[in-house]
């Protein structure tokens, strides 16, 4: 039934009903009234199909959105704004109220959702909206649709960049832009270059996927993920000044230091870089040279081993006798290696839980909300299974880079700087427990961490200057 119709209907049902309590004049005149009014909402009914129809042919043929470009432009701003603020503050909130902080500070319900949630929501926004408006703008302009209308819509929506007013976040997302172009690029190469030197094999009598490829697209996640690991973890423990300070916290915290040194976990990393940088000068430089009974801490330290910034956790690295200097550093209540890899799984494998069930919980709800109300216990049991993978990626990461450099010291009798790379290539290869699609996912994640941490590298040791306004 269409509008009119029901309008029609609603009317002359009020006209029974009120004909009832009306003399037969009144009724005459207001009969008369609801049908000057009737023909009207016809008429204005007819011109807005009419106009309906003139906005429609004018839209250009290549627009597959439903609507008016303008309508499809506001209507995303608005749904990718609330989406976005949705789940930056449900990240924040979620995390928040499992640890019971949000009891001891309730003003967290409105700093999560305040200047910096709206802010990247703003963003968020912008670059969808503006994205889709321009790319219809060109559409219609050129009056063709082909990539150079997406790379000039690209560009522009990149400048809403600015409305992100933290500046470090403003960097971590140019960075890892740049690394998914960098990887589209690389596909368009593959498919339009490099396949044609590659003779594909026929299977089933379809073209057959070739070998090369199928290698490509099995190792590129992890070995990206490895690599960028090697760089990551290196500098988190040897050059710590060279991460973002928000990803630094981020490895502080789930790296285990946080939970060694709750009050002073940023100056206890640091023990991490001058111990190392002091242990690897020579073979005898990474030993206790005695007993914490007999003799004082400056004279328990090998020669070169600059006693100062371990001096404020003496008696936390006393509690038990070790070998290595960083044996007890890393696992300073117990003596055992073996049991510090154990303390460093259970713990890692709770802080871990604590961000990935809030974090895919959010995910779920959002993206999968009628999925939820389809079929519970199956949305159910997925969230639980790649909740409990990913914990478990994580976990074995960390455990990893915390273990490996007190099983490589024990096995060469000293410290060395490549160590510290080494359990990074390791480490990185746990993504293997992540399923297929999200190996490359983390592995793009991590390598701008590492680019920054690298540049950042380069430029303490002179080899190149940074660019000034690029963020």
């Amino acid at each position: 039934m269409s509008a009119l119709n029901l309008w029609e209907n609603f009317i002359e049902s009020i006209a029974q009903v009120l004909s009832r309590a009306l003399t037969d004049k009144e009724t005459e005149k207001l009969i008369v009234s609801f049908q000057a009014f009737q023909k009207r909402l016809r008429e204005l009914s007819v011109d807005n199909l009419k106009r309906l129809e003139s906005i429609e042919k004018q839209r250009s043929p290549f627009c597959k959105h439903g609507g008016t470009c303008s309508s499809n432009c506001v209507g995303s701003f608005i749904r990718s704004f609330a989406i976005t603020y949705a789940l930056k503050y449900g990240l924040g909130f979620f995390p928040s109220l499992l640890t019971g902080t949000i009891f001891k500070k309730p003003q967290l319900f409105w700093k999560l959702g305040g200047r910096d949630t709206i802010s990247f929501a703003l963003f968020m926004s912008t670059f969808i909206s503006g994205y889709k408006g321009v790319l219809c703008a060109m559409r219609h302009v050129r009056g063709v649709n082909d990539p150079w209308n997406a790379f000039v819509a690209g560009m522009m929506a990149g400048l809403s960049i600015l409305l992100d007013k933290n500046k470090t976040r403003r960097l971590m997302i140019a960075l890892y832009m740049s690394t998914r172009s960098l990887h589209f690029i690389g596909r368009f190469l593959w498919r339009h270059y490099l396949s044609k030197f590659m003779n594909s094999s026929k299977k089933d009598g379809k073209d057959a996927i070739h070998p090369v490829r199928t290698f490509i697209r099995k190792t590129t996640g992890t070995l990206v993920m490895m690599l960028s690991s090697s760089q990551i973890l290196n500098a988190y423990v040897c050059n710590p000044d060279t991460l973002a300070r928000s990803y630094l916290s981020f490895l502080i915290t789930h790296g285990g230091v946080r939970a060694l040194q709750p009050k002073r976990a940023r100056q206890y990393l640091n023990v991490f870089q001058s111990t190392i940088r002091d242990a690897c000068s020579g073979p005898n430089s990474a030993k206790f040279k005695g007993v914490p009974d007999t003799n004082t801490f400056q004279q328990l330290l090998p020669d070169g081993m600059d006693p100062q910034p371990l001096l404020p956790f003496k008696d936390f690295l006393t509690q038990t006798p070790h070998e290595f200097v960083m044996c007890s550093i890393q696992h300073p209540h117990t003596p055992s290696c073996a049991y510090g890899c154990v303390t460093a799984f259970n713990g890692e494998w709770w802080r871990a839980l604590s961000m990935y069930a809030p974090l895919n919980l959010v995910m779920t709800v959002i993206f999968n909300y009628k999925k939820i109300l389809q079929q519970p216990k199956e949305q159910f049991v997925r969230f639980v299974f790649s909740t409990c993978r990913s914990v478990l990626f994580l976990t074995l990461y960390v455990t990893s880079a915390w273990s490996l450099p007190c099983l490589f010291r024990n096995w060469a009798g000293r410290e060395s700087k490549w160590m510290y790379y080494v359990n990074g290539l390791i480490a990185g290869a746990m993504v293997l427990v992540e399923a297929p699609g999200r190996r490359l996912e983390l592995g793009l994640y991590c390598l701008p961490r590492a680019v920054e941490s690298l540049w950042n590298e380069m430029v303490q040791y002179g080899y190149v200057r940074n660019i000034p306004y690029t963020v």
